[in-house]
């Protein structure tokens, strides 16, 4: 018969291993008449927390368990000091890099749509802009609220072109300051094309901020903007179903990004004005993982692909021939592949991240 745990409450005076140091003589008060023995479950379970807890302090992945860290006991350790273990940052090809877990910290398999915002107006709205506009001689404006004392549009107003450009928001001396929506081509025509809008932050007339800009043919950008320009973090969803998530400069792909093809096809890696340069990660669907070099958006050299359990290698290469080098055609990439040992693998991979 299996013998299950307690939990015992000592009597009060004998925690210590000196007895001479207590008056067994001595009366307790509230003394309990009898010894209470607390049955706890079995096997026991730790809570998720302590169990994260515990992965940690022992130098492995909170989440997932894999190893990150060797601990190195120190002499010290052993002669009483309490001084914690070292821990030496481990790495493994494609699961751990330098301590750092590559399980958990994997593409993310979709990218979340933005929330749609829409601008609606209401029919009123489009009825009176409509008619400002057709008022209007080509390539002028109408505007609607405050002024300075130099007789410059100041503080919160409506400025209405003849195309049916609508700005509501803030004017700081003449020009678009702070929060502000624009709305291209307001039309009472219910069959009249969507031309987009954009709801975010302006300097000096400009763009300039975070801001959300829904274009005409169905793409949304949701991010950062420099004086009219997508420029720092932002997220860029193609009418198409791609979809990229990086950073931006001057109206490009430019730095460190992840791109989501419709596909399912996924990589993360470095570009420079819209192109792929340098070491480049891609993941399928099955999690099956390939690394290549890529120069002008294309591959370059011998690469590694990876199983979805990282426990097989291949060395990779674009086939002679091949229709396609790019990731923009990736269906006609045809590629020639050789078995190879980890050891093989991680040396190749190497190799590729100190290209220059």
């Amino acid at each position: 018969m299996k013998q299950v745990p307690t939990e015992i409450i000592p009597l009060r005076g004998f925690s210590d291993h000196d007895p001479s140091r207590y008056n067994l003589d001595e009366e307790f008060e509230d003394e309990p008449e009898e010894i209470v023995i607390q049955q706890l479950p079995w096997p026991l379970q730790p809570s998720p927390a302590a169990l994260a807890n515990e992965r940690k302090e022992t130098g492995h992945c909170p989440s997932c368990g894999q190893q990150l860290f060797q601990l190195k006991t120190r002499w010290a350790l052993l002669c009483g000091n309490d001084k914690a273990p070292e821990r030496i940052p481990l790495t493994v090809p494609l699961l751990v890099d330098e301590g750092k877990c590559m399980v958990c910290c994997a593409i993310p398999k979709t990218l979340e749509e933005p929330q749609s915002r829409r601008c609606r107006f209401t029919d009123d709205d489009i009825r009176s802009i409509t008619a400002i506009a057709q008022q209007l001689v080509p390539g002028t404006a109408k505007y609607n609220g405050p002024y300075n004392d130099y007789g410059e549009k100041h503080g919160e107003g409506e400025l209405v072109w003849s195309n049916g450009d609508v700005f509501r928001g803030h004017f700081d001396n003449d020009l678009r300051e702070g929060r502000g929506l624009l709305v291209f081509g307001v039309s009472i025509n219910p069959t009249a094309p969507d031309k987009g809008e954009y709801l975010g932050e302006w300097h000096e007339d400009k763009m300039h901020g975070h801001g959300y800009r829904r274009y005409p043919n169905g793409d949304v950008y949701d991010g950062a903007y420099e004086m009219g320009k997508r420029h720092g973090q932002g997220r860029f969803y193609y009418s198409n179903g791609d979809a990229y998530w990086g950073d931006w400069e001057t109206n490009f792909m430019h730095g460190t990004g992840r791109y989501y093809y419709a596909s399912g096809l996924r990589f993360e890696g470095t570009f420079v004005r819209n192109k792929r340069f340098g070491v480049g990660k891609i993941e399928k669907e099955d999690q099956s993982v390939e690394v290549f070099q890529f120069v002008n958006d294309e591959i370059v050299g011998q690469g590694v692909r990876w199983s979805s359990d990282r426990t097989k290698a291949w060395r990779i290469w674009v086939a002679k021939g091949s229709p396609s080098k790019s990731l923009e055609n990736w269906a006609e990439v045809k590629f020639d592949l050789k078995r190879i040992t980890i050891a093989e693998a991680d040396s190749i991979l190497k190799q590729i991240q100190n290209v220059e």
